[in-house]
Parts: C-alpha cells; sequence; structure tokens
C-alpha cells in the first residue's frame, strides 16, 4: 500500500469522486468553496489512515466573530436585567 483509499470531500476542491488521493505519510491541503468551512490538512498516517478534513456551510449571522472552532464569539455582553 502507498496511499490511503481515495475519498471526495463535499463543497471542495475534492468535490469529485475519489478525487483526494494522499500517499502514505503525506498531507495534501483541502479548500472549501466560498461559503463553507473550515478546510484544512488531510493527512494519510503510515498505517494506512486518513484524517480527513470537512467542509460544512458558514453559520448564520453572529452578533460577535466566528472563531475556529464554528461557534460564535461575542464582542460585547449585555448586562443581566433582573
Amino acid at each position: 500500500m502507498d496511499a490511503c483509499d481515495s475519498t471526495s470531500v463535499a463543497n471542495s476542491n475534492f468535490a469529485g469522486e475519489c478525487s483526494l488521493r494522499v500517499v502514505l505519510e503525506g498531507s495534501v491541503d483541502v479548500m472549501c468553496d466560498a461559503g463553507y468551512l473550515p478546510g484544512g490538512e488531510a493527512i494519510c498516517s503510515s498505517a494506512g489512515e486518513l484524517v480527513s478534513v470537512t467542509c460544512e456551510a458558514e453559520p448564520g449571522p453572529c452578533d460577535g466573530e466566528w472563531i475556529s472552532s464554528g461557534r460564535c464569539l461575542f464582542l460585547s455582553v449585555s448586562p443581566c436585567r433582573c
């Protein structure tokens, strides 16, 4: 075996069937299409196991800033009214 099993990543530059092929102990950058996150590096371990990435639709509006975990970090906190 010289590579991990071929696969695809929907909504990316590797969306085509079996278009993502990574050699053993290698990596390939996966870029998501516009409006999708997070993308990143697909890695093939020396054991032939593929650690792939996903490209999911960006979340909706946020009153703060989107952080890498896909959560909204609110930039201001409203005071509590008791």
